[in-house]
């Protein structure tokens, strides 16, 4: 999607050209897939990036949004990924860390490409309702691929594709309403 295949022209959202793909620009793109990758260092390194200035406001924001704070606080903030072997996280804690580290990247478009689909699907819904209100108040896009339908009742759009095609375009309570794949499959 971003950069694997040879493209040509741009992206827009709102109206405003965001990519010439030509240039390969992706300094305002994040994306984050359904394997989860942390690297050598600590947790903390993990989600600011190794970034040597901290802003300490924003790491607290999205380790709350992220419910890591209590995984930040199981396993050490200190506790090195490569030296110490009794780190050992779940799946879904380190979808949690890694999508902490997304959103501190503070980037204006945010792909989730099945992100969060290690994690309960009860706390997946705290959670993407909690970024939802987190990226109201700043100038992003959020694109999120998911299966699960149920957790994304407040984005702005849903698009339901079907063999790479889109099918229905609406909100929840748009499509709800409609005959056809979306109402069948909430």
């Amino acid at each position: 999607i971003i950069g694997f295949k040879k493209c040509d022209g741009s992206i827009k959202i709102d109206k405003n050209e965001t990519l010439k793909l030509k240039e390969n620009k992706l300094n305002n793109f994040s994306y984050l897939g359904q394997n989860s990758f942390l690297f050598p260092g600590t947790l903390k390194e993990n989600i600011i990036f190794f970034e040597k200035k901290i802003d300490e406001k924003r790491y607290d924001e999205v380790v709350n949004l992220c419910k890591a704070k209590e995984i930040l606080e199981k396993f050490s903030r200190t506790a090195n990924l490569t030296e110490d072997e009794s780190l050992k996280l779940s799946e879904g804690q380190k979808q949690r860390i890694c999508l902490a580290r997304t959103l501190y990247s503070d980037k204006s478009i945010i792909i989730l490409d099945e992100a969060l689909s290690n994690i309960e699907k009860s706390l997946e819904k705290v959670i993407i309702n909690d970024v939802l209100n987190y990226i109201k108040n700043k100038n992003q896009t959020f694109i999120i691929v998911s299966h699960s339908l149920k957790n994304y009742e407040e984005v702005d759009k849903i698009l339901v594709l079907d063999f790479g095609k889109i099918i229905q375009v609406g909100t929840h309570s748009e499509l709800k309403n409609l005959e056809g794949f979306y109402k069948k499959n909430v």
